[in-house]
């Protein structure tokens, strides 16, 4: 291996770890990690090996494979079950926040790590929301939900300010 990842790479590098722990990486996201290390000059054989894969054609459980051995490479330790529930729910409440990502897929997402968090008051609030859209909006945020949801990932992010 090269050059050691920089700050951003290396928080690339433990949300992929902490989402293989609660959901999953896109195969196309893991090989872009792999590719943006290769590129800041950070490499290493099982990097340059997920780098050179087809993320079309990459299937999940390969790509969980091989993101494992990068990982396993720079030394990325697995983090315990709610840790891992907390890097992602805050990476999604992030995202939600930068518009990077849709209400109603961060929503479901945000639901699967909170669930592991232990924070009850925040989870029920975010079910409320997700039946509310569900059973009374289809399927599809309005204004109003939309502006909750940010506003329930406000709170997220703060209880996690408070707590580091």
């Amino acid at each position: 291996m090269t050059r050691r990842p920089d700050h951003d790479l290396q928080r690339r590098l433990r949300l992929a770890s902490a989402q293989l722990v609660i959901e999953r990486v896109e195969p196309r996201e893991a090989v872009l990690l792999a590719c943006d290390l290769l590129a800041a000059g950070a490499s290493g054989g099982a990097t340059l090996e997920l780098a050179i894969q087809s993320s079309s054609r990459l299937h999940q459980n390969d790509a969980d494979e091989l993101l494992r051995a990068m990982l396993a490479d720079w030394q990325i330790a697995s983090t315990d079950l709610e840790r891992s529930a907390e890097i992602v729910a805050h990476d999604l409440c992030r995202r939600l926040l930068a518009r990077s990502l849709r209400p109603e897929e961060c929503g479901h997402r945000l639901l699967g790590a909170l669930a592991q968090t232990g924070d009850r008051a925040v989870t029920d609030r975010l079910l409320a929301l997700l039946d509310r859209l569900e059973f009374e909006l289809g399927g599809r945020a309005d204004d109003d939900l939309e502006r909750e949801l940010r506003a329930l990932a406000r709170i997220v992010l703060d209880n996690r300010e408070r707590r580091c």
